[in-house]
């Protein structure tokens, strides 16, 4: 599972999470309820030390995914509301909630699918075109993609501008 597969799936997950039989803790989304219904549902693994071993290899990408959406404003650390149960291992970075921004933004459907959100993926598309345009054109068109990623559509447009 590569970056934008893992943002797929925890997107997916956020606007619709099924945590199976799991407690959420007073979270909106706990990430090793969802990462270990997604190994039994999809992935078939019932055994524990299978899931385990597989929750220990994915749950660092997760959580860097989950960085880059507090970082943007869509979720964020702790419980969903005041008096809600919360746990030690939640507020150690397995349980986030939504903020209203976040809420908002998950609304406008899969607008976020269709643009690769990781710079260097992004760049990876671009670099073809890089001794073409130029270092400058390169460089202006990763700040565009990070101006779409927060929603900054106006200084998206300009820095393809500038990029152009």
């Amino acid at each position: 599972m590569n970056y934008d597969d893992a943002m797929g799936l925890l997107l997916r997950w956020l606007r619709s999470p099924d945590h199976g039989g799991y407690s959420t803790y007073g979270y909106d989304i706990y990430l090793p309820s969802l990462v270990r219904i997604y190994l039994q549902k999809e992935k078939r693994m019932n055994s524990s030390s299978e899931q385990a071993q597989a929750l220990k290899a994915m749950m660092p990408m997760f959580y860097a995914i989950a960085w880059d959406l507090c970082r943007r404003g869509i979720i964020r650390p702790g419980i969903n509301e005041y008096g809600a149960q919360a746990t030690d291992d939640g507020n150690a970075g397995n349980g986030y909630s939504l903020t209203p921004f976040g809420r908002s933004w998950l609304n406008e459907k899969d607008k976020d699918y269709f643009v690769p959100t990781e710079p260097e993926r992004f760049a990876k598309m671009l670099s073809p075109y890089k001794e073409k345009f130029g270092a400058f054109f390169h460089q202006r068109a990763q700040e565009a993609i990070r101006c779409y990623g927060a929603h900054a559509y106006l200084a998206c447009c300009a820095m393809c501008g500038a990029a152009a």
